[in-house]
């Protein structure tokens, strides 16, 4: 999402509105997805991404990932 100049005071950024706020957020049983419902009802589905174990010294690369 791009930054807003003033993120603390919605009311005067002219390119935000109320309506595009988060009404619920809701997760998958398995934590993959978020589905985001806005408070004019837009529903907007978010991967998450991979959980990052500090005990687990391998890190998968972005290539690697994406072939499992």
């Amino acid at each position: 999402m791009p930054e807003l100049l003033n993120p603390e005071t919605p009311e005067l950024n002219s390119e935000q509105k109320y309506s595009k706020f988060p009404f619920e957020v809701k997760l998958s049983l398995d934590c993959v997805f978020m589905a985001v419902t806005l408070a004019n009802g837009e529903v907007k589905i978010i991967k998450m991404p991979p959980i990052l174990s500090p005990l687990d010294p391998y890190i998968a690369t972005p290539a690697e990932t994406a072939a499992t």
